[in-house]
């Protein structure tokens, strides 16, 4: 009995010490809760998780958050690759100090560990023309598992956007490669340009930049040529993915540009993270310069459409459509905002333009302005002024304002009638190329009968007025944007009927939207070529690259009432609400009603007799909206062709009369109409002839890469005058001299 007692007692004793203890843990949860509850714990997530990781007692925890209020306490480790992506996010736009801020705040990494952490791809910048080397180190970079993610469908397109961006004329050190960086590739091609000793290459850089000799001389290049890639069509994360970034002096052809393009082209087509991972490239875009055209030329129309193909036997039927490709069916497309700067270029010109037997001026449109009731004179004249060419917006108002006199009655004299007539009539003409990529409730249908409407108008006022109606540029550049879109509907028709396609990612726009970027990402306006590759477009590719992998981080895009909006420039495709799912668009029978629209809009105008037979026009294999006279238009310095106020003139234009030393044919920039085989030299040659075997080894200096750290480290210095001077900053003091 007395131990059945003494066993009661004990079990009672031990259940008071047990629920002691609980009360004492829920006592220690209390203060755990009050303590989250009334303060801001920088990283509080962090140090829950190492502890409990680590199977610490609430007692522990408790103390840790004390701490870490107090500032005596902060884990060293944690941080999710979420976090570092947040920390590089305010790093990237808000600098330093904000991220210092935020580690204080919020616990965030800090700069030093973001480093560490954190590595940002580089983009490798060709030391002259661009080569296999760089290229696809690029690739792997910014096309690789560690950046953009691959399509979801890899068979729809990517488009290859080339474009320019001032640089400052200086020249860098490169210490990785041990070489110098910043000269033009036009003249540095057959250079060495690896530092090494004063009596080796430096000297004759520096001669080479000194040289008096028209062609001889080197340059620092002035404009910096970015090679962007991008998918075709995407409602979000439609971003430029940087491949090159080449130093240029803007003395470059258009042959000496397919070269590099064109081994640009084969590398990612054979590279496991190019075609392989995200597709082929089914586009190359660039704006109107004249050697951008000579390339486009030169790489898009070598090889005839396949007629018993697929895509063939749709577009082959759109009499009219030049259906010649470059190889593995690459097309070639324009800037459409560069297109509409053009127009209002043409407009606000004291040459005038040339409709019918009027020849109309810039004071007629003046004229023809001050007719509607909400245009001031000012106004008015704000539109015209020449100044401000590049201005999209401005170029777009006046386009629009210009159309509100489309059915307007004018109360004035019998010849500023008829020659508002004369203008509205251009207005019709080129609002079918504008509205198609500003009008947000246009389907995709009534975009392709729109531009269909387009081209053949200019064709037959190509044909009526020469180039009285249209510079040679404008004509080929629009052309090959309508004819680009076209192709696009088709072949996404093919893939996946469902496929929304937006046309108003069409050219190289997003290019221009990342040297923007490039622009505004710090104070400095101005930077040089390691600042744009590394400080730039690196941080700015990272940046995108951040946002499809965290979505919920963008707050993606800004929708706006952009219906009857004037002097829209940028849309994005959420705001654009038309149907544009490529499924629904018959092509044959919008291609043909714009056909039918663009007769009766000249009858309108010009009369019964004045309609054009495109059947019989375009029964000639020869004869198509890029061919309306049998020879491409825009291809060479025609002498009925002035080039336009805003366009550099490639010295590598040859007289229409006469071939250059391709060995391409007069009259199209590949085979002839009846050989599908390709001229030696050209374009379907892939340009093998030209490469150098040696050139997997351009860009490394195979001295300096078989040094060890230490003799790499040394190597980083010139003695002169018996002082060790550091590369870095001697070189490029050195060469500048010069200027």
């Amino acid at each position: 009995m007395i131990c059945l007692v003494l066993k009661f007692i004990i079990q009672v004793l031990a259940q008071g010490r047990k629920l002691k203890r609980l009360e004492h843990r829920v006592t220690d949860y209390d203060r755990l809760l009050i303590l989250l509850s009334q303060n801001k714990i920088a990283g509080v997530s962090r140090i829950l998780n190492v502890h409990l990781r680590n199977g610490a007692s609430i007692t522990v925890i408790y103390d840790r958050l004390q701490r870490a209020i107090n500032g005596t306490y902060s884990p060293h480790s944690g941080w999710t690759d979420r976090e570092f992506a947040i920390a590089f996010l305010i790093k990237a736009y808000g600098g330093p100090r904000l991220l210092y801020t935020m580690q204080v705040a919020e616990g965030y990494p800090s700069l030093t560990m973001l480093q560490r952490k954190k590595l940002i791809p580089e983009l490798t910048v060709s030391e002259s023309e661009p080569n296999d080397a760089s290229i696809r180190a690029n690739l792997a970079a910014f096309l690789g598992p560690a950046g953009r993610k691959p399509p979801s469908n890899p068979s729809i397109g990517q488009v290859l956007m080339i474009d320019g961006v001032a640089l400052e004329e200086v020249c860098r050190y490169d210490p990785d490669r041990d070489c110098i960086l910043g000269l033009c590739r036009e003249h540095t091609h057959q250079m060495d340009l690896h530092v090494r000793t004063m009596d080796d290459n430096l000297t004759r850089i520096k001669a080479a930049l000194e040289d008096a000799r028209p062609g001889k001389r080197c340059h620092f290049g002035k404009d910096g040529t970015v090679v962007g890639i991008a998918p075709v069509t995407a409602m979000e994360h439609y971003f430029v993915s940087p491949v090159v970034l080449s130093p240029s002096c803007k003395t470059e052809n258009g042959r000496d540009l397919s070269a590099w393009v064109s081994k640009l082209l084969r590398v990612y087509e054979a590279d496991e993270n190019g075609q392989k991972r995200h597709g082929p490239v089914w586009i190359l875009a660039t704006d109107g310069e004249s050697s951008f055209r000579n390339l486009r030329f030169r790489l898009g129309l070598s090889i005839d459409l396949d007629r018993h193909s697929e895509l063939g036997r749709k577009l082959y039927k759109l009499a009219g459509l030049n259906c010649k490709t470059g190889l593995n069916g690459l097309t070639t497309t324009c800037d459409p905002k560069h297109i509409v700067k053009r127009f209002a270029t043409m407009i606000r010109s004291p040459s005038g333009i040339q409709i019918g037997k009027t020849h109309i001026s810039r004071n007629d449109v003046l004229d023809a302005l001050n007719q509607l009731e909400n245009m001031t004179p000012q106004q008015a004249e704000t539109l015209l002024n020449p100044a401000d060419k590049q201005n999209v917006p401005k170029a777009v108002n006046l386009l629009q304002s210009l159309f509100d006199l489309v059915g307007k009655k004018i109360d004035a004299t019998p010849a500023l009638v008829q020659r508002v007539q004369q203008i509205v009539f251009l207005v019709k003409v080129l609002s079918n190329f504008l509205f198609p990529f500003i009008q947000v409730n246009m389907s995709l249908s009534d975009q392709i009968r729109s531009l269909s409407t387009y081209a053949h108008l200019i064709t037959a006022l190509y044909l009526k007025h020469g180039t009285g109606f249209l510079t040679s540029a404008l004509f080929a550049d629009s052309q090959a944007i309508v004819k680009n879109i076209i192709f696009v509907v088709a072949r996404l028709q093919s893939i996946d009927p469902d496929t929304r396609y937006f046309i108003l990612l069409e050219g190289t726009d997003r290019l221009e939207g990342v040297f923007s970027h490039a622009r505004t990402h710090d104070h400095a306006r101005n930077f040089d070529i390691l600042q744009l590759a590394h400080l730039k477009l690196s941080i700015g590719a990272e940046v995108n690259t951040i946002f499809e992998r965290y979505p919920d981080l963008d707050r993606g895009h800004v929708r706006r009432n952009l219906v009857g909006a004037r002097g829209v420039d940028h849309i994005n495709p959420k705001s654009w609400f038309g149907n544009v799912r490529v499924g629904d668009v018959d092509l044959e029978k919008e291609y043909f009603a714009g056909r039918d629209e663009a007769n009766r809009l000249l009858v309108q105008q010009f009369g019964e007799g004045e309609a054009i037979d495109f059947d019989v026009l375009f029964s000639d294999p020869n004869v198509d909206h890029l061919r309306p006279r049998k020879k491409y238009i825009g291809s060479r310095m025609h002498e009925d062709h002035a080039p336009d106020e805003d366009e550099d003139v490639d010295p590598d234009f040859a007289p229409p009369d006469q071939d250059d030393d391709t060995g391409i044919a007069e009259d199209a920039f590949g085979p002839t109409e009846d050989n599908n085989t390709v001229e030696p030299g050209g374009i379907g040659a892939d340009m093998r002839d030209r490469v150098n075997p040696e050139d997997e080894m351009d860009g490394v200096d195979p001295v300096f890469e078989q040094l060890n750290p230490s003799q790499k480290a040394a190597a980083h210095f010139l003695e002169i005058d018996g002082v060790k001077q550091h590369k870095a900053s001697y070189v490029p003091r050195y060469l500048e001299s010069t200027c």
